[in-house]
């Protein structure tokens, strides 16, 4: 009788027919740590880069990060007592966090420019210290009630937003000389906005506004107004605002207002614009800056005699 094979035992433990696995501790190649190593590298070169940050801060007072798409509002930097300026430009950033409190009593600048803020937190209305800030290129749709502490500030950018208002508040910064609301969703101006009486130069051109508050008369150092491409027509632009005040540079163009020769104020308003514009082509003939080929000054006048 020939020799009998018995059959496999189904419960006895798989062999192992791994070509790669030997019995031997298994060691990854050179080329196959390559990966890992690089991962491992690019954190700590990371880690480094942020210790590097915080430790300039420490020294400097100014953090700054721009074009790092983070996406993360960076919470390191509230570690730093002494933080004067504060730059995150081209983050994505989503949120600011309430806990950027911490900066309130020393944060002279906030910079946060081409992000994608949809608001802001209520805690800004502690920053007293505030001189400069600029939120253009956001998504904003509306802003805190936080101005009335910000007394000294005096620039500030939220064009290119989507703002439908201002709060009344805005009045409440008083040496506030720079302000830019250009592109956004504006109908309107606050009438609070006559209270900002160090205001020099105000942009709000490119919104939906369709006529400027009376109060704006009451801005004494206000000289360059920017009101292009709004919803401006006949009567929409305060007689006291072109009369009362120093507005020597006035622009309107895109409006359904063709002209000002009949608005109330503008013959006050005419002199100082040609008094301004003399002046600029006096300066550029002085440092021989003639670009615009305007000539001399004493040809503007024969140019524009009325």
């Amino acid at each position: 009788m020939g020799k009998c094979f018995g059959k496999p035992d189904r419960n006895a433990e798989p062999q192992e027919t791994s070509p790669i696995y030997s019995g031997a501790e298994y060691t990854p190649s050179r080329e196959q740590r390559k990966p890992v190593n690089q991962v491992k590298k690019a954190v700590g070169m990371g880690n480094d880069v942020s210790k590097q940050r915080l430790d300039a801060a420490s020294k400097t007072g100014i953090y700054n990060i721009t074009g790092k798409e983070s996406k993360e509002f960076p919470k390191d930097c509230l570690k730093v007592s002494n933080l004067r300026v504060l730059t995150l430009d081209k983050c994505q950033l989503l949120k600011v966090p309430p806990e950027i409190s911490s900066l309130a009593a020393s944060l002279q600048k906030l910079m946060l420019p081409n992000n994608k803020l949809r608001s802001l937190p209520a805690e800004l209305s502690a920053f007293s210290a505030l001189q400069q800030i600029d939120l253009s290129g956001n998504a904003l749709e509306s802003l805190p009630d936080c101005f009335a502490v910000m007394q000294k500030l005096k620039d500030m950018t939220l064009a290119s937003n989507q703002l439908t208002s201002l709060p009344a508040s805005i009045g409440s910064a008083k040496n506030l000389k720079v302000l830019d609301v250009s592109n956004n969703r504006l109908s309107s101006l606050p009438a609070a906005i006559g209270d900002l009486v160090n205001l020099e130069d105000l942009d709000c051109n490119s919104n939906r506004i369709s006529s400027l508050p009376d109060t704006m008369g009451g801005m004494k150092r206000l000289k360059r107004l920017n009101a292009c491409h709004n919803q401006l027509a006949a009567g929409a632009i305060p007689g006291a605002l072109m009369r009362d005040t120093p507005l020597d540079s006035l622009r309107i163009e895109g409006n359904p207002l063709a002209g000002l020769k009949d608005e109330d104020g503008y013959a006050e308003y005419e002199k100082r614009a040609k008094t301004h514009e003399l002046k600029n082509i006096d300066q550029r003939v002085r440092t021989g800056d003639l670009s615009l080929g305007l000539g001399t000054a004493e040809q503007y006048a024969a140019m524009h005699k009325t």
